[in-house]
């Protein structure tokens, strides 16, 4: 007697915007993965993030920053969809905001917060998956040790903590002290 094998159908991007039971995940090649909300710290370190990042008037004018509900294709067939904590979206490739869909390839920039449940390896991972999907800058950063890690394509992950500033070089000519993500912590 054979064996019967089973194959789930891999998901689309068409089916993820069409269903809103996947309101809250990812698309990792096909296969939905959940991504349950995470406590306050993580919350008020997006909202940091995304503050500072809106004051930087060079950035203002030629990007969007972005909250952790914005989804990008970054793959197709299997189709792979990801949503980072905040991101940075040049205005030259999206002079107008996407209603509805998801926005095609990945942003200038990427936010990834360790959430209290996640392993600080995945985090970084995840960002070396941005790096390798065409960001230019991801800062993954860990809340529990307060250190951002910054990374760019062709060079080593860069650790910051205490007082260290944090480049948003090739997005803008500005920087962000590490000091200050982490105010909203007290």
């Amino acid at each position: 007697m054979g064996h019967m094998t089973t194959h789930e159908r891999l998901l689309t991007v068409d089916d993820v915007l069409s269903d809103p039971k996947y309101e809250r995940g990812e698309l990792w090649d096909g296969a939905f993965v959940v991504r349950e909300p995470s406590g306050g710290a993580h919350g008020a370190i997006a909202a940091s993030v995304a503050v500072h990042l809106r004051r930087c008037e060079a950035l203002w004018r030629s990007a969007r920053v972005l909250g952790s509900s914005t989804g990008y294709v970054v793959g197709r067939q299997p189709d792979r969809v990801l949503s980072p904590d905040a991101s940075v979206l040049s205005r030259v490739r999206y002079p107008k905001m996407p209603r509805v869909e998801f926005i095609e390839g990945a942003p200038e920039m990427a936010v990834e917060i360790r959430s209290p449940k996640e392993s600080w390896i995945s985090v970084v991972e995840k960002g070396g998956v941005w790096i390798g999907h065409g960001a230019r800058l991801v800062w993954c950063i860990d809340p529990s040790s307060r250190t951002v890690v910054a990374m760019r394509p062709g060079f080593e992950p860069e650790p910051h903590d205490g007082d260290a500033e944090l480049s948003l070089d090739p997005i803008c000519n500005d920087t962000i002290s590490v000091r200050a993500i982490f105010e909203e912590m007290r």
